[in-house]
């Protein structure tokens, strides 16, 4: 792996995340499904444990999905101006020039 280029690493590293991130979150769907089947609370006929296991499978697949084609981007690329205007990034847009000025005499 040394003499692989930085791209085929970064790939490799990649997979290696994804796989390793998926199998986590098999192990812990199968202890909440034994969760779910050891809690005598769900074993009353007003709760649906089989609704609550099938719910967790779609969520389940909606986050392995996620993990190998992920809907949400994270770039900052087209940051709304809107957004970066809010009271809370006003805070970072102060006026350096008198630092520099100070620092320079």
């Amino acid at each position: 792996m040394l003499a692989w280029p930085w791209k085929r690493f970064e790939k490799f590293y990649e997979a290696f995340a994804k796989r390793q991130i998926s199998e986590e979150l098999v192990q812990r769907k199968l202890l909440l499904i034994s969760a779910f089947y050891a809690n005598t609370n769900y074993d009353n006929p007003e709760v649906n444990r089989d609704d609550m296991i099938q719910k967790l499978e779609q969520q389940f697949a909606e986050l392995i999905d996620n993990i190998y084609a992920p809907l949400i981007d994270f770039g900052h690329k087209g940051a709304d101006d809107d957004v970066l205007n809010t009271e809370f990034f006003a805070a970072m847009k102060i006026d350096g020039g008198h630092i520099v000025e100070a620092e320079q005499a």
